[in-house]
């Protein structure tokens, strides 16, 4: 398989610097493949990249993109798992190959790993080079896009945190605060269920979003009591589980979520924040005898959710609303940031 010597690909020279370059195509370790990007979705992680304030970006400058599904067009001797012409998905890391651990193969205690689109570069390009047996890295059946190999990922966040933390079961009520794609996938998967969903948000178009697909209810926290409306739909009693999928605003969201619950209710908490504190009504909270647990990544691995997808008991498609190249990449962050044309997810095609 031919493969060129540069690439496009954009650049975050420095925060809120977005740029597109012509890039030295990837050179991969034994260990390794090279992908051509088909999909990138747009993270909510790039934005606080762009900003300047995720944990990970540690240096500039870096290509974003971690989100995404390609092709294999090179595959060093070491690598097992893939050959050229499969397609995949993948969401992991790339490794130095050179320690003890990458010697045994034991990629995930290297302790030189890094994150693809954070500290290493990311799928915000027409190639990217990865880690080859990588367990974020799945197989993408012939007869799912690009596209829906991409949105594999962030349905794998809410999938574990509805499923394994949050445990959701039929004749609960969950309430899923944010209706971005994650807060979206969050309550797709919670209701596989059988539980009754709420979904809420401060922006009508992303509530209509969750009713479309399959929120039995929806409040928008802007304009209604949303404390009263679970409360009434509840019979008084309170919603047996709140997801946060916010990731803003904890002093308000976690706070609220305490006041919907019931008592020996739960929070899963899953949004990401800039601030590491936050406010809740601990005193709510403590006679309540209620619960918090934290959810992160989904360590299940991309099976549970390509066969879900695959079957058609979860579509993800209707999240990308926008589809894009890569010259028009910085427009779209500025898009995810200002919230405007109704997006919700944005899908790179290179």
């Amino acid at each position: 398989m031919d493969i060129p010597a540069t690439m496009k690909a954009v650049v975050l020279e420095e925060p809120r610097r977005l740029v597109v370059r012509e890039l030295p195509v990837p050179e991969i370790g034994p260990h390794e493949i090279l992908i051509k990007v088909g999909a990138c979705a747009m993270c909510g992680s790039d934005l606080e990249a762009y900003w300047g304030m995720h944990p990970s970006v540690k240096r500039y400058p870096v290509v974003l993109g971690h989100e995404f599904a390609g092709t294999v067009v090179a595959a060093g001797p070491r690598v097992s798992r893939y050959k050229v012409g499969d397609r995949i998905c993948h969401t992991g890391s790339r490794t130095c190959g050179e320690c003890e651990a990458c010697r045994r193969g034991d990629y995930a205690n290297c302790p030189n790993r890094q994150g693809i689109g954070f500290s290493t570069n990311g799928a915000y390009a027409e190639y990217v080079a990865a880690l080859g047996d990588d367990f974020y890295s799945y197989p993408l059946p012939a007869h799912l896009s690009m596209a829906q190999g991409a949105l594999a990922q962030p349905f794998g966040i809410g999938y574990h945190a509805a499923t394994a933390r949050a445990k959701a079961k039929a004749g609960e009520t969950i309430v899923v605060q944010g209706c971005g794609p994650i807060g979206l996938s969050a309550m797709m998967a919670a209701r596989l269920s059988g539980a009754t969903l709420i979904s809420t948000d401060k922006l009508d178009y992303r509530l209509a979003m969750a009713k479309r697909l399959g929120a039995d209810h929806v409040i928008n926290v802007a304009k209604e009591d949303a404390v009263a409306i679970t409360r009434q739909l509840t019979g008084g009693r309170g919603v047996d589980t709140v997801i946060e999928c916010v990731g803003d605003g904890q002093d308000e969201t976690l706070l609220q979520a305490c006041q919907m619950l019931r008592k020996a209710g739960r929070i899963v908490v899953v949004g990401s924040y800039a601030r590491d504190a936050a406010t809740i009504g601990i005193i709510t909270f403590k006679f309540g005898e209620m619960e918090m647990f934290g959810s992160q990544s989904f360590p299940e691995g991309y099976a549970p959710l390509i066969e879900l997808i695959g079957s058609g008991k979860v579509d993800v498609l209707p999240m990308m609303t926008h589809r894009v190249g890569l010259d028009a990449v910085p427009d779209a962050m500025q898009m995810l940031e200002e919230k405007r044309d109704n997006v919700i997810k944005v899908v790179i095609e290179p």
